[in-house]
């Protein structure tokens, strides 16, 4: 038996715009743990997981992006027998844009390794992650593969190294989840059909969700976070013009702004998924998780700091 394990992330600022070569800020999700487990298996090779119970060869098209990852891994080991079962457990919903593509990814090849007792570099881990993103998202941007292996947030520009850093000050994250499934990989083909028929338009708002993220990013190294949540406002605005919001989404940005929420704003690709607000402190951070919990699926209170 072997384990692999990874968490999620949350796109604080640049979702999309990111794409298109201007900056944007994740974090880890610690709170979110993602698990594989493989284990010795009498017959064919089997999967487990929320998503699909069955032999591996039949899995849905969905998990194409799981199943050519197991399959291109066992290969690079040598491994032809089909005797494998691999259980994967995770506490946050696939497609909210909390990374969970990427973070099974993770904890699926960190397993693979473990259980050949292989060694396993950093760069060998992204890369491997890469393969299965390119399936499940089209385009990724990378950040996904990295933020669920990092212990630190990210600054990061398109084909510009990842940088860390770190994040002081008291201030909380509201995040909750609108229970419905994200659409990442349409949601990216969607905007990039509307800037090749609007240019005009749709050029110049990537650029001010852009200047929003570079922003935050100085408001956080300033723990500047009523400015932070003034910039998240904005970039909520600005994706609604990139049409990648939901009305679920929007109502409850608007309910975590009447709660008090310094900022709010839809996280990840977009389509469903996820918000987050910005909480002053933890008491307000209650107040704004009371007040989405009657419309949210399920929520999340975590420190934005990773002191």
């Amino acid at each position: 038996m072997s384990l692999g394990t990874a968490h999620a992330k949350i796109i604080l600022m640049g979702e999309h715009s990111v794409v298109y070569g201007y900056p944007a800020i994740a974090i880890p999700f610690v709170m979110g743990n993602i698990e594989t487990k493989i284990t010795d298996k009498q017959s064919e090779l089997w999967m487990d997981s929320i998503l699909y119970h069955g032999p591996l060869k039949k899995a849905p098209s969905f998990l194409d992006n799981l199943t050519f990852l197991i399959e291109e891994l066992l290969k690079t080991m040598n491994y032809s027998r089909r005797d494998l079962l691999f259980t994967i457990t995770s506490n946050i919903p696939p497609q909210r844009g909390l990374g969970s593509s990427a973070a099974v990814a993770v904890s699926v090849v960190r397993a693979v390794f473990k259980y050949f007792d292989q060694p396993l570099s950093d760069q060998q881990l992204l890369d491997w992650v890469e393969v299965a993103e390119k399936i499940a998202h089209g385009n990724p941007s990378g950040l996904d593969g990295r933020i669920t292996t990092s212990k630190k947030p990210l600054y990061y520009i398109k084909n510009q190294p990842f940088v860390p850093f770190d994040i002081s000050g008291e201030a909380y994250l509201v995040i909750a989840d609108s229970g419905l499934q994200g659409q990442t990989k349409q949601a990216v083909q969607h905007l990039g059909q509307l800037i090749q028929e609007n240019q005009g338009l749709y050029q110049p708002t990537l650029a001010q969700l852009g200047h929003a993220a570079q922003g935050s990013f100085e408001a956080l190294n300033q723990q500047d976070f009523k400015q932070l949540g003034l910039l998240m406002n904005e970039a909520h605005r600005l994706l609604k013009i990139c049409q990648v919001s939901h009305p679920k989404l929007d109502e409850l940005v608007d309910t975590a702004r009447q709660a008090g929420a310094l900022g709010a704003k839809m996280t990840g690709g977009g389509l469903g998924g996820c918000i987050i607000a910005l909480a002053k402190d933890y008491p307000q951070a209650l107040e704004i998780e009371k007040a989405l919990s009657t419309l949210a699926e399920t929520t999340w209170i975590t420190a934005l700091n990773n002191d």
